[in-house]
């Protein structure tokens, strides 16, 4: 078995890695697992553990559904978090909606239940996490630094996606790309 997901690598300008440092100052006194900028990327469908007889037929799957998509730009959409405003689990960079992002998510997550992956009931919310809080003391900082950054003027050209096998390790997770989907460059 192999804990796999599809998502796109995110090689993120020191802007992006000088607001994580920004944070990791601020929240210093609070229990943080930030995420290292080498393991950026935006997960478009999370498998979990899948058989190793699966891999071959989602390998089909998708290089028979990429040439249908163009690459595409990615904006930033601030930065933002997850769970509730006075306990958020989760500390992201987000990205604008863009149509062609949404299509190739919601075509891999309809065709993906068809092999029988269940399928996400949550909005797809186009995002890097940057740190996930187990336990936070700097709930007023934080909020604070959120509403400052309301605006990050980055843009992103999206080449690719890539099928990754996410190996859990006790210092952090090692992504591994088992195999990468060129889009079309039709732009």
């Amino acid at each position: 078995m192999q804990r796999l997901f599809i998502g796109i690598k995110i090689t993120c300008p020191e802007s992006i890695i000088n607001l994580q440092e920004q944070l990791q100052h601020l929240l210093q006194r609070s229990t943080i697992k930030w995420v290292d900028p080498d393991n950026f990327h935006l997960t478009m469908k999370f498998l979990g553990e899948v058989e190793s007889h699966i891999i071959t037929p989602i390998i089909q799957i998708l290089e028979h559904l990429t040439p249908k998509f163009n690459q595409f730009v990615l904006k930033s959409d601030g930065l933002g978090t997850f769970g509730k405003s006075n306990n958020p689990h989760i500390i992201w960079y987000g990205f604008k909606e863009n149509p062609i992002l949404s299509s190739i998510q919601a075509t891999i997550e309809k065709t993906l239940y068809q092999l029988g992956f269940e399928s996400d009931d949550k909005k797809f919310s186009p995002h890097l996490t940057l740190g996930r809080i187990k336990f936070l003391v700097e709930r007023k900082e934080l909020a604070m630094f959120l509403q400052e950054q309301d605006h990050i003027p980055d843009h992103y050209k999206i080449q690719n996606f890539q099928l990754v096998e996410s190996i859990l390790k006790k210092e952090g997770p090692v992504y591994k790309t088992i195999k990468s989907f060129q889009l079309n460059n039709n732009n």
